[in-house]
C-alpha cells in the first residue's frame, strides 16, 4: 500500500528540497498512513514550517463517494478519524481544519451537503488548480522533471483568472521524479 510508505521515504526528500529552495508546502495526509513509524517525518513537516493537512482516512473513492456521490457521514467520520491520529503524533489540542477531497472536489457529486457538514466542524476544504502530472494515467503522465515542469507551465496558463497557484504534486514511493521536478 503505498500510502504506508510515503512517509519515510519520498517525503524527506521533498522536505530537503523545500528547505534549500526556502519555500514551504501543505502536505495533506491520508489518516490510515499515520504511525509511530512515520512521526518523525510528520513532525518534521511542521518544524520546518510547512502545514498538514487532512486527506481523509482511507483514500477509498468507492468508501467515500459511492456511485461518485460524496457520503457527507463518511466523509466527516474519516475527517475525524484522521485528526485522532495526528493527535496521537502531536498531542490532544491537535487540529487541523483544512481538508482536501480525494480525487479533487469537482470529481464528485454531492459536495455541497459534505461541504456543509465539514464547515458545521469547522472544516474547510481547499483543492487545487495545477497539476504536476504525477497522479495522471500513464499515457498522460509526463516522463521526465522537465516534462513536469512543462505540464505546470501548461496548467498556469490555463489559471489566468486565479491569483494563486495551489500545485497539486504527490510525496508517495513511486513519484521520485516529482523531487527531480
Amino acid at each position: 500500500d503505498v500510502y504506508k510508505r510515503q512517509n519515510t521515504y519520498v517525503t524527506p526528500q521533498i522536505l530537503k528540497v523545500l528547505r534549500e529552495k526556502k519555500v514551504h508546502a501543505t502536505f495533506f495526509l491520508v489518516g490510515k498512513s499515520i504511525n509511530k513509524t512515520h512521526a518523525n517525518v510528520v513532525h518534521q513537516i511542521l518544524n520546518e514550517g510547512n502545514a498538514i493537512a487532512n486527506h481523509s482516512f482511507s483514500h477509498d473513492y468507492s468508501n467515500l463517494y459511492p456511485k461518485r456521490i460524496a457520503n457527507p457521514s463518511t466523509i466527516i467520520e474519516e475527517v475525524n478519524l484522521t485528526n485522532e491520529r495526528l493527535r496521537e503524533i502531536f498531542g490532544k489540542d491537535f487540529k487541523t481544519n483544512c481538508f482536501r477531497y480525494p480525487g479533487g472536489h469537482m470529481s464528485w457529486k454531492n459536495t455541497d451537503a459534505s461541504d456543509s457538514l465539514l464547515e458545521a466542524n469547522g472544516i474547510f476544504w481547499i483543492d487545487w488548480n495545477t497539476l504536476v502530472g504525477d497522479a495522471e494515467k500513464k499515457s498522460l503522465r509526463p516522463t521526465t522533471a522537465k516534462g513536469q515542469l512543462e505540464y505546470v507551465k501548461n496548467n498556469l496558463k490555463k489559471n489566468t483568472n486565479t491569483k494563486i497557484a495551489v500545485v497539486l504534486a504527490h510525496d508517495s514511493r513511486g513519484k521520485e521524479l516529482t523531487v527531480e521536478a
